[in-house]
This record gives structure tokens, C-alpha cells and sequence, in this order.
């Protein structure tokens, strides 16, 4: 599906703005959820991904379960839906930028910052844990750091 059909498909909750980024799984696009008028990370999951029914119950289930963690250092998941055949999840725009973009650009991180986003990724960590989820993904990419 192009950008425009997945615009039309999403246009009456979303406002799709642009891509920002894209795995091996799914893509996510900046955009405006109409409803609750703030900006949202939307990530759609891969057509072929999506046709796949064990792939759809599992991203489903684990939609339900992650929509339960609330913790500073976990993105939050707003909503999960289904249109027009795919999969997507609405989720918490997080403003900064990937670890391992800050990795490749500046090299190594000192000690002291390194030791502080180990902590808070494994305080994430167990959030996500304490809510019976097993991070399948968890790599420099998906770390976000803020200015905070």
C-alpha cells in the first residue's frame, strides 16, 4: 500500500505528516491523531506481516498486553486498530534521538551517561516485564533518548 492509500485509510482518526522511520517489521509515521488533538508516532505493521494470521494475533496480543505499561522510560501505546487490512499502533512521540544514531555519530557515550541510559532502559525493562511482556526487539535503534 502507498503512502497516499494509507493516508486515505487512516484519515479519519490520523493525519499522516511523514515517515520517520522503518524496521524490518512495520514503518512508523509522525501524524495528528484528530481525536485527541496531539502529534502520535503511528506504526503500521508490514502487509505481508499483517496477511499472516499468527503474525496479526501475536502483534495484536502483544498490543493488548503493552497498552497496560505506564513507566517514564516506556513509550506509551495509545490504540491499536485495523483498517482496510492493516495493522497499527498509535503510540507516544518521543522527541529526541535513537541510540544508535548517537552512537554512529558521536562514537562512544562517557561512562557516567552510559551507566545512566543502562539504568533507565532496564528500569523499562522491568516494566515492561512486570506486565508479563518479553521485549523481542530490544537494540540501539529502538532507544530513544530525549533531551531529559
Amino acid at each position: 500500500m502507498d503512502n497516499q492509500a494509507l493516508a486515505d485509510a487512516l484519515a479519519d482518526r490520523y493525519t499522516l505528516e511523514r515517515q520517520i522511520g522503518q524496521g524490518g517489521m512495520a514503518t512508523v509515521y509522525l501524524a495528528t491523531d484528530l481525536k485527541h488533538q496531539r502529534q502520535v508516532a503511528i506504526k503500521v505493521l508490514r502487509p505481508d506481516f499483517a496477511q499472516d494470521p499468527r503474525m496479526a494475533d501475536r502483534f495484536k496480543s502483544e498490543i493488548k498486553l503493552a497498552r497496560k505499561v505506564r513507566h517514564k522510560n516506556v513509550c506509551t501505546i495509545h490504540d491499536y486498530g485495523e483498517e482496510q487490512g492493516l495493522l497499527f499502533i498509535s503510540m507516544e512521540l518521543i522527541e529526541g534521538v535513537d541510540l544508535k544514531h548517537i552512537l554512529r555519530e558521536k562514537g562512544a557515550i562517557p561512562a557516567e551517561q552510559a551507566y545512566d541510559v543502562g539504568i533507565q532502559v532496564a528500569e523499562g525493562l522491568q516494566a515492561v516485564h512486570d506486565a508479563g511482556i518479553v521485549h523481542r526487539d530490544l537494540k540501539t535503534p529502538n532507544i530513544m533518548l530525549d533531551p531529559q
